[in-house]
């Protein structure tokens, strides 16, 4: 990977930053990804990656830089309103886990939840590490199937947007295979729980309609952390 390059496109984050500034100011967030990323991104740490990981650090990188800058006017509003301890822990602790978990997310259209994570952190002002660590490690776990069918839970609770989704036990489709096993990952996550299982007319398929699987606590508020 070409670390020049890396720099050289958070050098144009930067830019652009100042620019939606105004008045020659710079933006706090970008001295956050100034900080962080040239000082994460070395020689010696590009170096001893495989080729493959070289390649998805780029786009991730990009990718994040991407949507650091469609936050960053409202991020930096935000800031302006935090408590300077409560800055301090933002600044030090909590903005490097964007890098961390960006530079590892196998999907890239991901990055975008990890960046609204961390404007829900500044938004309320929320310092506990273990919690954030938490709902990013939740994040992490997931992919988009399982954020879509996360979606798809919402959306049966919108009466003109109610979908009929039958997840029978005694799967003879490959789609409603996976869609079960989402149903039980997000189950056995803590995210949904199962308000009632019916069964079909010999009692053997338990079938699930989408307005019987409710949100746990936690789940909600996972859910409002990375704004889905």
């Amino acid at each position: 990977m070409n670390i020049k390059l890396i720099n050289d496109k958070v050098d144009k984050f930067i830019c652009d930053s100042i620019d939606i500034v105004g008045s020659g100011g710079i933006s706090i967030l970008a001295t956050m990804v100034s900080d962080v990323m040239i000082g994460q991104i070395a020689p010696g740490f590009v170096s001893t990656l495989i080729a493959y990981k070289q390649k998805r650090l780029e786009r991730n990188m990009d990718k994040l830089l991407e949507e650091l800058l469609k936050h960053q006017k409202k991020i930096d509003d935000l800031i302006g309103k935090i408590n300077i301890n409560i800055m301090e822990i933002i600044t030090r602790d909590i903005f490097p886990l964007l890098y961390d978990y960006s530079a590892e997310e196998k999907q890239v259209e991901k990055i975008k939840y990890i960046v609204n994570g961390f404007e829900s952190v500044v938004e309320i002002q929320l310092n506990d590490q273990d919690l954030i660590l938490s709902y990013y490690d939740t994040l992490a776990e997931l992919n988009l199937a399982d954020i879509k069918f996360i979606k798809k839970i919402a959306q049966a609770s919108i009466p003109q947007k109610v979908e009929s989704l039958v997840i029978p036990t005694k799967i003879v489709n490959v789609y409603q295979a996976f869609e079960r096993q989402i149903l039980n990952k997000l189950v056995q996550m803590g995210i949904v729980k199962i308000a009632n299982s019916i069964y079909d007319v010999d009692g053997r398929n338990e079938m699930h309609d989408l307005k019987s699987i409710k949100y746990t606590s936690y789940g909600k508020h996972f859910i409002d952390f990375i704004k889905i």
